[in-house]
């Protein structure tokens, strides 16, 4: 409600959109988003991630598995522009900007470690089913690490 009423009164009531808009909508939920959203979002993934599980194994196959998604991506989108007259460049930019930038993972990277927890807790393949969504959080996390800086400074 507080943040509410603070974008009301600083961002909306500076702004020259009518009551109501798109552009206004748009400004709340961007102010929104930097101001709470994201910082939420990746400080609980942070919060989650157990660096204790970091090995040297888990971490080249994350690579390999980041760096064959992101070779996917590239490919499938470069078929889908490609017969659109679109010039080599045009064609780049939207398989550059097809990339991931962590919002996505972000949101779905504890969705294995929550439903393990919350569905397998107490039954005998909880551990084993515990290490491999740990394991995902962890190749998540560190596809944030390496793609989201690299696509937002290559846009």
């Amino acid at each position: 409600m507080v943040m509410g009423l603070t974008l009301r009164e600083g961002v909306l009531s500076r702004m020259p959109a009518e009551a109501g808009s798109v552009a206004e909508a748009d400004c709340v939920l961007r102010a929104g988003w930097a101001s709470f959203g994201a910082p939420v979002i990746f400080g609980l993934l942070g919060a989650s991630m157990d660096a204790s599980l970091l090995s040297a194994p888990l971490v080249a196959g994350s690579f390999v598995v980041i760096v064959c998604g992101l070779a996917g991506r590239a490919v499938a989108c470069w078929l889908c522009v490609r017969s659109h007259g679109w010039s080599a460049a045009e064609q780049l930019f939207g398989v550059v900007t097809w990339c991931p930038k962590a919002t996505v993972q972000a949101a779905l990277s504890s969705v294995a470690l929550d439903y393990v927890a919350e569905h397998l807790a107490g039954l005998p393949e909880y551990g084993a089913e515990m290490e491999r969504a740990e394991a995902l959080l962890t190749c998540a996390v560190l596809s944030i690490m390496v793609t989201a800086p690299l696509f937002a400074a290559v846009i």
